[in-house]
């Protein structure tokens, strides 16, 4: 895309890295980027309607079927000849010699894996690049150096804005927290995105700051529910930020057209235009 000289950071460029490249690490290598786009989006579709289009569920449930079909295809080779692919973990891990997990018990993880697999590597290294512009003099560090600042420029993004915003529990238990009584069953949401601004844990928690002194946040979760994607979504992001720095010289937000961010469950920086020198 080099000789463009623009793009949507965010559709363009890291949505399609992302999708393929977790594709590729989940196991869908024979699979094209146009079907994983169309799962990818179909089952984010049906994330975050919550049920409200009877349109959105059934293009959900059918993208399911398909992806069940596309694993009935897979299960019988794997099975034979396990491979490096989370699928084919699914599929073994923890398993007796001789025996996998059925489709209906993958199946959910598997969706799961889609929606936030392909999405929060783009979304966060979308949310990282934006976080920089709002900082010019930091964008330049990063320019400057990209395999140096990237680590950095990808964990304050992520704490910034967190690509997972919310989560929804059920407490399991009676509860006390901050001198409010949850009682066991009560149906509950976590907003990881506000945790992440606690302005009693971060100094000037809006603002993007390279140099902020490292601090866990909450983007990833954490303890029995902490993401398990968390490495490779670190280390894709940090990828596409020092790769897009690299290899696209003079890399700016494009002034005409400003960056749209917006979701609650899923937030980012959906559409962000970017200019460079060709």
């Amino acid at each position: 895309m080099r000789d463009q000289g623009a793009a949507d950071a965010n559709a363009d460029i890291l949505e399609r890295i992302s999708l393929r490249a977790i594709g590729d690490v989940f196991g869908f290598r024979d699979v094209d980027d146009v079907t994983l786009a169309r799962w990818f989006h179909s089952y984010s579709a049906y994330l975050g309607d919550f049920g409200r289009s009877s349109e959105v569920a059934a293009t959900g449930r059918a993208v399911k079927a398909e992806v069940a079909a596309y694993l009935e295809t897979r299960v019988a080779a794997l099975a034979a000849h396990p491979d490096d692919s989370t699928l084919s973990d699914l599929l073994h891990h923890g398993m007796p010699d001789g025996s996998t997990r059925s489709i209906d018990e993958i199946i959910g993880d598997v969706g799961v894996m889609i929606v936030g697999g392909f999405q929060e590597p783009a979304h966060g290294a979308a949310n990282s690049l934006h976080g920089l512009f709002t900082r010019p003099d930091q964008a330049a560090r990063v320019a400057a150096d990209p395999a140096a600042w990237s680590g950095a420029a990808v964990d304050e993004g992520l704490r910034w804005l967190a690509p997972f915003s919310q989560t929804e529990k059920l407490t399991t238990a009676d509860v006390i927290v901050s001198g409010v009584l949850f009682r066991e069953g009560t149906e509950v949401s976590l907003v990881l995105g506000s945790a992440n601004r606690d302005e009693t844990r971060y100094t000037d928690p809006d603002v993007f700051d390279l140099d902020r002194p490292r601090l866990s946040h909450a983007a990833f979760g954490y303890g029995l529910h902490f993401c398990l994607g968390h490495f490779v979504a670190r280390q894709l992001e940090q990828v596409m930020l020092e790769e897009m720095f690299t290899r696209l010289p003079r890399l700016r937000p494009d002034p005409d057209h400003p960056p749209l961010v917006h979701g609650w469950a899923v937030r980012a920086a959906k559409r962000l235009p970017v200019l460079w020198d060709p």
